[in-house]
């Protein structure tokens, strides 16, 4: 016969193995999974139109070449605001007082062990001719997200894309 004690016990033990389970069932289809890409990064992964806000376009062409439309001062201001070219310099001496809002040039995929990511080789600005580097960032959360620094002297500030709803033909070029 068994002792009122021993079958507390034993139903004890069976509501932790029950709670257990359904604790790791619940953890089991939480998003956790879906923050890990389903393999390295390719060329495939970021061809395409990537929309930000406000109402920015980066078009990623399958030729290698990239328009960006509606740039924000977000995006434009860390590649304006570089060698020292700060406080509007540039925007004034260059571009007439009008921050450019396009861009366009090539662009190469980066995948490396601790970031991947996107160089631009910028080639115009608006309609002005030039050769700088630039980067975006890939990041994965339920798929794969664009990032571009808002802050050239802190690189944590950055700013999301995600592929536009309708995607449109390649962009040959920027205004």
């Amino acid at each position: 016969m068994i002792s009122a004690r021993r079958r507390g016990r034993e139903q004890g033990g069976r509501l932790r193995l029950l709670a257990a389970v359904t604790v790791m069932s619940v953890l089991g289809g939480c998003s956790l999974e879906s923050e890990v890409p389903p393999g390295p990064v390719t060329e495939a992964d970021v061809i395409g139109r990537w929309c930000g806000l406000p109402e920015e376009v980066v078009v990623l062409n399958a030729d290698h070449t990239f328009a960006i439309t509606n740039a924000s001062a977000s995006f434009t201001g860390p590649l304006l605001e570089k060698d020292g070219y700060v406080d509007g310099y540039r925007v004034e001496t260059e571009f007439g007082g009008v921050r450019p809002t396009s861009l366009s040039g090539t662009w190469t995929l980066r995948v490396m062990e601790t970031a991947d990511g996107v160089s631009l080789r910028v080639r115009r600005i608006a309609d002005r001719k030039v050769d700088e580097g630039h980067g975006l960032g890939l990041e994965y959360d339920d798929g794969w997200q664009v990032t571009y620094s808002t802050d050239s002297a802190s690189p944590e500030a950055e700013r999301y894309m995600t592929r536009c709803a309708a995607s449109a033909g390649p962009v040959a070029g920027s205004r």
